[in-house]
């Protein structure tokens, strides 16, 4: 765990490893914080009909196979449970299934164990799935819930007193936008980049430091449209005291001064997000080591890892239990089991909350002094 001071936006933040976060007992915690609904969350199946294969960065090995013998235990899970739905965090299938032709073939694999679902699916643009489908493919539709003026981001309140809101992180994107043009998002993107971020071979990171790194074609930003929708809707949530669970394939914040695995306009959508008291939860993929972020206003920022990194019949999927006090992150496999108050405004809450076995960074004059940042990997 380390604290990093964010210099762009005023958020202090504590943030871990999943293998900083040791899982611990179920025992009490149903009498502690009674669950009001409980949604099932999974995030880069990135199936594709291909063999094992080194990430981006060749720095992990992807089990493209593996992926629906994954889903299919987390579908089986969720339909014992009962949940009220299920978010799927966005990339289906894996680029590569456009590159071999099999796009319709590798989803058809994937939505065949989503049909087994009892529960309402809310499936999240990922840049995978842009890879393989336009937006103007019918198939869009089908996968994707559309607001009544088209858009990929909207809200749905699963019980009384809760909202969640569903983010298009890709609206503004050199992968598929919906609103500008692919060449607009590769001008925005090499204003910001001197790198020649066109070639996928390139070093996209050379002389690019901090939070500046999130300036790669992989990641993408909300337009101002959603970024108005978002106000509006938070304030709406604020006005009936409602909790706000956030959903986004992209996260909306960097774990490490060395993750690049963020949104392009983070510091907008963070802004918004602290101008209200109602978001209690970002739920988010695309960084397939996942991790946890907590900010200053107390809103923990959560990103789940990808199944394709799972080994040795391990697995990576989760149920989110809310109540009215707390969320009971479930996680399985790779994702460890995390209790979420709401209520985390201070160090000391922090460093003795219900967080256990971290690290305790607040007695470190530098908390970032001695320690190495582990190597992130690139999302592709």
């Amino acid at each position: 765990c380390m604290l990093l001071l964010h210099s762009h936006i005023p958020i202090l933040v504590l943030t871990c490893t999943f293998n900083s976060i040791r899982s611990h007992s179920l025992t009490g915690l149903s009498a502690m914080h009674r669950s009001r609904f409980s949604f099932g969350a999974i995030t880069d199946i990135q199936y594709a009909d291909a063999d094992d294969a080194h990430n981006f960065d060749k720095t992990a090995i992807r089990s493209f196979r593996n992926s629906p013998v994954i889903l299919e235990t987390a579908v089986n899970s969720w339909n014992e449970e009962r949940v009220a739905f299920v978010a799927q965090l966005g990339d289906l299938v894996d680029g590569r299934s456009k590159k071999a032709g099999q796009s319709e073939k590798d989803l058809k694999t994937v939505m065949d164990i989503f049909a087994k679902c009892n529960s309402d699916v809310h499936h999240l643009v990922g840049n995978h799935d842009l890879y393989n489908f336009e937006r103007s493919d019918p198939k869009w539709k089908e996968l994707f819930h559309l607001s009544q003026d088209g858009d990929s981001f909207y809200s749905f309140s699963p019980a009384e007193g809760f909202k969640v809101l569903v983010l298009d992180a890709y609206e503004i994107s050199t992968c598929g936008p919906a609103r500008g043009t692919v060449e607009d998002a590769w001008q925005l993107l090499q204003e910001q980049n001197k790198n020649d971020v066109r070639d996928d071979a390139g070093d996209w990171y050379k002389d690019m430091v901090g939070v500046m790194k999130r300036w790669v074609p992989p990641n993408g930003a909300l337009s101002d449209i959603q970024l108005q929708w978002l106000g509006k809707e938070l304030s709406a949530a604020d006005a009936k005291g409602e909790k706000a669970i956030i959903l986004s394939h992209v996260p909306l914040l960097p774990r490490t001064d060395e993750d690049p695995n963020f949104l392009w306009n983070y510091d907008a959508v963070m802004r918004i997000l602290h101008e209200h008291t109602s978001v209690v939860l970002v739920l988010s993929g695309h960084d397939h080591a996942g991790g946890y972020v907590l900010d200053t206003t107390g809103v923990h920022h959560v990103t789940l890892p990808s199944p394709l990194n799972c080994k040795g019949g391990a697995v990576a999927f989760a149920t989110v239990d809310v109540a009215d006090d707390a969320i009971l992150l479930r996680g399985r496999g790779d994702v460890p089991v995390m209790t979420l108050p709401y209520d985390v405004k201070t160090e000391e809450q922090l460093r003795y909350g219900s967080i256990h076995d971290m690290p305790n960074p607040f007695g470190l004059e530098d908390p970032t002094l001695g320690r190495e940042h582990p190597k992130r990997q690139r999302a592709s």
